[in-house]
Order: C-alpha cells, then sequence, then structure tokens
C-alpha cells in the first residue's frame, strides 16, 4: 500500500495523520525532529518510525528505521479481527 495522504506539526509532541491509499489511517506524534536531518515518530500502537537524511554524492539518501510493539495477545487479537472482517 502507499500513502495517499498525510498531514503533521512538525515539532516535538506535533500530531500526523497518514492515509494509505487502502483507506486505513494511522496517527503518530513527533518524538522528535532535527531539521532537514531526522524526524522519528511514534504510532498509535507504540511502534516507532525514524526518517534519517543523508548526503551522498548522487544525492540525498532517505535511511528508514521502524519498529513495532512487542506482539503480544492484544495485538494477536488485533490481527484476528481485522483478518475476520476483511
Amino acid at each position: 500500500n502507499e500513502i495517499a495522504a498525510f498531514g503533521i506539526t512538525q515539532v516535538p509532541g506535533g500530531q500526523g495523520v497518514f492515509e494509505w491509499d487502502n483507506g486505513e489511517v494511522r496517527h503518530a506524534t513527533v518524538e522528535s525532529i532535527e531539521e532537514l536531518e531526522r524526524l522519528v515518530l511514534r504510532w498509535d500502537d507504540e511502534g516507532t518510525v525514524e526518517l534519517r537524511l543523508v548526503e551522498h554524492p548522487a544525492g540525498t539518501l532517505v535511511h528508514v528505521r521502524e519498529t513495532s510493539p512487542e506482539w503480544g495477545i492484544a495485538l494477536d487479537l488485533h490481527a484476528s479481527a481485522a483478518w475476520a472482517t476483511a
């Protein structure tokens, strides 16, 4: 899936809303931001994503590191419910 639309307040503690082309919507909070270098978001499910920009002779590289919360019974039930309604 691809991001269809998003909005984000670019300050620590700022809120973001991301909508995918399949209609899924996720909310995030800005954990930290370093202008033109790094952005860290915490998803509403407690996962995080870090975007880091790195200069390179051919242009700018974007390093993405995403973590998810530890898989537990709550996530298992949520995934099962989502699968059952799909």
